[in-house]
């Protein structure tokens, strides 16, 4: 594009030479436009009055383009990473035996207890609302699901 249009200025103003035809081209579609050569020719201004609307606008698209590619991976590359934080084998593992370990504790600080944890999330997935773990019978009977007042009172001391 630049090299089509320091070819029309040639033509258009015969004192300039090829080079600097060129030169004002390039100056003038970075928007320098140091002003160090003058067009004094109308159809070599017209020539660059078209020159400088066509690059400035392409390069004001080009910039935008280029900014909105940035921005969009940016935020592919932020989502890769969740989703890779989110399926990774090992970190599941490290939950679930996070998890396992715990209810374990809790078993042996609290030998007899019926008290069983469940994450809301997995109980709302299994359809029951309960905290009952997995595979463990649920009775539905009162004194099963509760324990009095003293002995939760004890259970949070002990801890």
């Amino acid at each position: 594009l630049q090299l089509i249009f320091a070819g029309l200025l040639c033509v258009a103003q015969s004192d300039l030479g090829y080079g600097t035809a060129l030169y004002h081209a390039i100056i003038t579609s970075s928007t320098v436009g140091l002003g160090d050569i003058e067009i004094h020719e109308p159809c070599a201004k017209w020539i660059a009055t078209v020159h400088i609307l066509a690059t400035v606008g392409l390069l004001a698209e080009t910039l935008s383009l280029a900014s909105s590619l940035y921005t969009e991976h940016g935020k592919l590359v932020e989502r890769m990473q969740l989703i890779m934080r989110r399926n990774d084998p090992m970190l599941f593992e490290q939950l679930q035996r996070s998890h396992h370990e715990a209810i374990e504790d809790w078993r042996t600080k609290h030998p007899g207890s019926r008290l069983q944890y469940r994450p809301p999330s997995f109980s709302r997935r299994n359809g029951r609302g309960d905290r009952s773990v997995e595979g463990e019978e649920h009775t539905g009977r009162a004194e099963e699901k509760a324990m009095d007042k003293a002995s939760i009172n004890q259970s949070i001391r002990s801890t």
